[in-house]
């Protein structure tokens, strides 16, 4: 079988001037990333390993588990 493939995640901020909210934001989709990546691979990755992978970061991790909503697109149609 292959190699296994991670996309590594930071643990700390890019910068001191960086955006949380644009930070988890891109946390999350890696995580989904790494994931699906794996799911394809035949691996079944789980929430929990993720937890214990990423403890302070549990809320992303979960949400990162969760199904994506769907966008909406409040702009007219003509």
């Amino acid at each position: 079988m292959g190699h296994r493939l991670y996309v590594r995640i930071w643990e700390r901020p890019l910068d001191d001037s960086s955006d949380e909210s644009v930070e988890d934001m891109l946390f999350v989709e890696l995580l989904r990333v790494e994931v699906n990546l794996r799911r394809e691979a035949g691996e079944s990755p789980t929430c929990d390993e993720y937890l214990e992978r990423f403890p302070s970061r549990a809320n992303l991790v979960r949400l990162a588990f969760e199904p994506p909503t769907p966008w909406s697109d409040d702009a007219e149609e003509d």
